[in-house]
């Protein structure tokens, strides 16, 4: 319903309330007036408080009130209309989209000679949409292909620490196997997919461990921590791997990356129905060793 026929419905009221108020009210200046019971006629002027004139005085104050309370209902419609209308746009705009967040490679780490000390490989994750939560039949079927408890696949999918839009996921380093299954039998698994991602790789094992650090969740205090922080410096999600100790947590903010995003639309369930654009992720940045 648009905003004409809105005013039309609530003039057309208007009139109404008019005419009934007309027929109620129009004979009050005659010269006489009569009572209901059928008693003799009596000439009009003087103070009236009968029944019928007290009655009539407040219904004439309920249809100046009604009056005013449509004249304000009106005057909103067309503040929200003309007035206000960029702004609701802009909101609806902002209600049918989203922005997922795409995680950057963590830069390498190498000895003086160039050697890779800590570097990056490929995993193949599996990841399912937040919908699949409520299939128990994919759910089962998922926990069963990845040798997991169902309660565990379902507390993954649960998890929001990517963002409400994004894939969650469910299990890293699956097997080739398990990749040719799903891709097999798509109508069984119409809420999950398998991406590739990155893990943290050490080629000499535990060589230099205590040097180098570890990886790990980003914790409550460091990203309050980041929150504080000037402008340009390292932002963190919750989910974000960052360093932890060692070399990893020194050049923190050389080794992580910025993130990519991508725009989705979304329904009124935050569903998403459409991708557009995306900026792609931009790795760390190396860091050199003076050690051998």
């Amino acid at each position: 319903m648009d905003v004409i026929t809105v005013i039309l419905a609530l003039a057309g009221a208007l009139v109404i309330i008019a005419a009934g108020a007309y027929f109620l009210f129009g004979r009050e200046h005659a010269p006489f007036t009569f009572d209901i019971g059928g008693a003799a006629p009596r000439a009009s002027g003087g103070a009236d408080t009968s029944v019928e004139k007290t009655l009539s005085g407040r219904l004439v104050g309920l249809g100046a009130a009604v009056a005013a309370v449509f004249a304000t209902l009106i005057g909103r419609l067309w503040s929200m209309q003309l007035v206000s209308s960029d702004e609701y746009a802009h909101l609806a705009e902002r209600n049918r989209t989203r922005t997922v967040s795409i995680l950057a490679p963590r830069g390498r780490i190498l000895d003086r000679n160039g050697e890779e000390l800590v570097t990056n490989r490929s995993s193949l994750t599996v990841v399912a949409d937040a919908d699949v939560v409520y299939d128990d039949f994919e759910v089962q079927l998922l926990a069963n292909l990845l040798g997991m408890p169902a309660l565990a696949v379902r507390r993954k999918i649960r998890d929001t620490s990517e963002g409400a839009q994004s894939m969650r996921s469910v299990a890293v380093d699956v097997s080739r196997r398990t990749v040719a299954f799903i891709g097999a039998h798509p109508e069984c698994f119409s809420g999950v997919d398998v991406e590739q991602r990155t893990q943290r790789r050490y080629p000499h094992g535990s060589l230099a461990a205590h040097v180098l650090g570890y990886t790990g969740a980003v914790t409550a205090e460091q990203l309050e921590a980041a929150e504080q922080a000037e402008a340009g410096s390292v932002s963190y999600r919750s989910g974000d791997t960052v360093g932890q100790a060692g070399v990893e947590y020194q050049y923190e903010s050389v080794l992580q990356g910025i993130r990519g995003e991508q725009k989705v639309f979304v329904d009124a369930g935050g569903n998403v129905l459409s991708h557009e654009t995306s900026v792609e992720p931009k790795s760390g940045s190396d860091v050199i060793l003076t050690i051998d």
